[in-house]
């Protein structure tokens, strides 16, 4: 039986919108991909763009902050701990923090987007299986609850059934 082969000649474009549940609240927004678990394809990301929609209201004390993060996983109670960054779980993440110096509300410095580019990377970009894929957004000491939004370029590269596996047992987090 002939299998389709899937080959973009055309970066993709998915779009997930994170909304707090509450001020300071993990919470988590499944981006539904409409691949399976067991279908043999990878995302290949170049690009993640992340817009904060942050203001000296919901920014209102020197180090509040905001994370937001692409995971494959909804199991982390926390982004703001060191041990994210070894977590496999974790695709990619960007803070934005109000550091106040001096007086307070002395300044704030907005930059948008946050571009993250991956394409210098060996295959083009990062390579991740498409499901299941989370945004993930966790402020500290804000006032109100905060909203981003990831915009994530990617093509879709089809993989043998070894390098499939591979690539889950890769992302997949091992504890005890």
């Amino acid at each position: 039986m002939a299998t389709k082969k899937v080959t973009d000649t055309f970066a993709n474009m998915a779009t997930i919108v994170c909304t707090e549940s509450a001020a300071n609240t993990l919470t988590y927004k499944k981006l539904e991909v409409g691949f399976g678990t067991f279908e043999k394809v990878a995302w290949v990301i170049h690009k993640i763009e992340y817009f904060f929609f942050v203001n000296s209201t919901t920014f209102n004390s020197t180090e509040d902050s905001v994370t937001c993060a692409l995971v494959t996983g909804n199991t982390r109670t926390s982004f703001h701990v060191p041990e994210v960054f070894t977590d496999p779980q974790v695709i990619d993440i960007a803070n934005v923090a109000r550091w106040d110096f001096g007086a307070a509300a002395s300044g704030m410095v907005v930059v948008r987007p946050f571009s993250k580019d991956f394409s210098q990377l060996p295959s083009g970009g990062l390579i991740i299986p498409p499901a299941p894929l989370y945004g993930a957004i966790h402020s500290v000491g804000c006032a109100a609850a905060n909203i981003a939004v990831l915009r994530i370029y990617y093509t879709i590269k089809e993989l043998a059934v070894d390098e499939y596996w591979e690539l889950v047992e890769a992302r997949r987090l091992l504890t005890a």
